[in-house]
């Protein structure tokens, strides 16, 4: 069960009273300031990573991201040279066209 502040203060007092303010006070400051329940206990501190894991898995990002980013540069160049391709082809297209429609003229 969790107290608050202000059921704490009122124990506090009502133990003064009954066995003094020094033996209150000892028995005040043996007693959690929080709920037991917010503890973690070294088991459940084992389902999280060590530090040496979340470095292996960083790595293992900047690997893939890496790999990542040279696929992208790869697809770049090619789209870049289809690109080039397509603009000349109908480049000669259109100057084939002019010269054709030019001459019926």
């Amino acid at each position: 069960m969790t107290i608050n502040e202000q059921q704490r203060v009122r124990l506090h007092q009502s133990l003064e009273r009954q066995i003094g303010e020094d033996m209150a006070g000892l028995l005040m400051s043996s007693l959690p300031p929080f709920d037991w329940n917010q503890i973690a206990t070294k088991d459940d501190l084992k389902v999280f990573a060590t530090r040496e894991e979340i470095n292996i898995r960083f790595a293992e990002m900047d690997i893939k991201f890496a790999q990542i980013e040279t696929k992208f540069a790869e697809m770049r160049t090619e789209f870049h040279k289809t690109l080039r391709l397509h603009l000349a082809a109908n480049m000669g297209l259109m100057v084939t066209f002019m010269g054709i429609f030019l001459a019926k003229i």
